[in-house]
C-alpha cells in the first residue's frame, strides 16, 4: 500500500469541497427560481382580479348614469316609469 502524495490529498479534498459547494448553489438557485415563479403567477392572479374590479366599478358607474338620465328622459316625456306592470 503506497501513500498518497500530501498536496494531491489536499487538491483531491478542495475537488470535492468544490464540488458540493456547487451542487449546493444550483439547489439554491433551483429553490429561488421556483419561488419566483410561483409569486409571478400569484403577481398575474391579483392582476387580473384588479382590472375585473376596476371594470365592474367602470360598469356599475355607467348603469347609475344610464339609469338617471332614462328617468330624466321618462320624466320630460311624461312617459310611465313602468311600475304598474312591475307591480303585477
Amino acid at each position: 500500500m503506497t501513500h498518497a502524495d500530501p498536496n494531491q490529498v489536499r487538491w483531491l479534498v478542495t475537488l470535492a469541497g468544490g464540488g458540493v459547494a456547487v451542487l449546493a448553489v444550483a439547489g439554491l438557485l433551483e429553490t429561488l427560481r421556483r419561488s419566483v415563479a410561483d409569486v409571478d403567477a400569484a403577481v398575474d392572479r391579483v392582476w387580473t382580479a384588479g382590472k375585473l374590479v376596476a371594470q365592474n366599478t367602470q360598469a356599475g358607474h355607467l348603469l347609475r348614469e344610464t339609469t338617471a338620465r332614462t328617468a330624466a328622459l321618462h320624466g320630460a316625456l311624461g312617459a310611465p316609469d313602468g311600475s304598474k306592470e312591475r307591480a303585477r
